[in-house]
């Protein structure tokens, strides 16, 4: 019998923000869910611009993830992983967070929303992930080494020094892939019916243990910083690259990140520019009667004046 279940779209949230706390300080807090990605993102969404909605192919990644995640840690208690925290659902995670003082006296915070945590047979701590992945390839390279996607090198680094900030406790972590295949027959069961009517059958892929997260505290805090410092100098990064689309526009930066002086000095070179051309050619046009010579001059002179 199909056990079919409804993924809520999360709620939009931005990946970077600038708030003021209570006491006056002004913080600058980074979403975890997007860190270790396109850096692009997080300074357009320091400068205010909004994201714009996932396509429908992401949102319907998004959707299946969701519902993975719920399937998988159902599988993990039948299996006896006693979880101490349970994240499924949007909006029921728990919230960690990293703190660092940034030179100028802003306070910098990276926003952590883990999947969960849970006690292992050894009733060791474990940070949990879950990570969902059609089958192939993309799931063939996380088993074979999963630290090499930065994203989730960083993003896992980051969990795990939230818990042990928060707790004071050693937390290891485990990364649970899901792989999810389309159901095609219409006789056949699956786990999961999304909004488009597309059907999935989920499976528990290879769990990886982690004892160390792959970056330091040091390291994940620093990211963080050169992410601001980027934000601070006006530069425009690139968008790294990725399958999906970049969901913020690119715009060219405000001109308070130029040197105003410098653009007067250009502005007005060329500004004597187009007067000596203008000059130029009203001297060439005097006294000229062939072709019409008052209306070959008369053209010529409007055509200088729209340049």
């Amino acid at each position: 019998m199909s056990n079919e279940t409804n993924a809520a779209t999360p709620p939009r949230r931005r990946c970077a923000e600038t708030s003021i706390t209570q006491n006056g300080r002004t913080m600058i807090t980074l979403r975890g869910s997007s860190f270790g990605g396109c850096v692009h993102s997080h300074i357009a969404s320091l400068r205010g611009l909004e994201e714009a909605p996932p396509p429908p192919q992401l949102q319907a990644i998004f959707e299946r993830g969701h519902a993975a995640e719920a399937w998988a840690k159902e599988q993990l208690k039948r299996r006896g992983v006693k979880f101490i925290e349970d994240a499924s659902g949007f909006g029921n995670q728990s919230q960690l967070a990293l703190f660092d003082d940034l030179p100028d006296g802003r306070l910098l915070r990276l926003a952590i929303s883990p999947d969960g945590l849970c006690l292992n047979a050894q009733g060791k701590r474990r940070g949990v992930e879950v990570k969902s992945f059609s089958r192939g390839r993309s799931y063939d390279e996380f088993v074979k080494d999963w630290t090499k996607n930065e994203r989730y090198a960083w993003q896992f680094s980051a969990v795990l020094h939230g818990y042990r900030k928060r707790d004071r406790a050693e937390t290891g972590g485990v990364l649970v892939p899901v792989i999810c295949d389309k159901v095609e027959k219409m006789d056949e069961p699956f786990d999961f019916k999304a909004p488009d009517g597309t059907r999935w059958r989920f499976e528990l892929g290879e769990v990886v243990q982690v004892e160390e997260p792959p970056y330091t505290k040091e390291e994940v805090l620093q990211r963080c910083k050169d992410i601001v410092a980027a934000y601070d100098s006006g530069e425009w990064l690139p968008c790294e690259g990725s399958k999906y689309p970049c969901r913020y526009p690119h715009k060219a930066p405000p001109l308070s990140v130029y040197d105003e002086a410098a653009i007067a000095e250009r502005f007005a070179a060329a500004c004597a520019e187009f007067d000596a051309a203008r000059r130029e050619v009203e001297e060439a046009c005097v006294d000229r009667v062939a072709f019409g010579g008052k209306n070959v001059a008369r053209c010529l002179e409007q055509i200088v004046r729209l340049v």
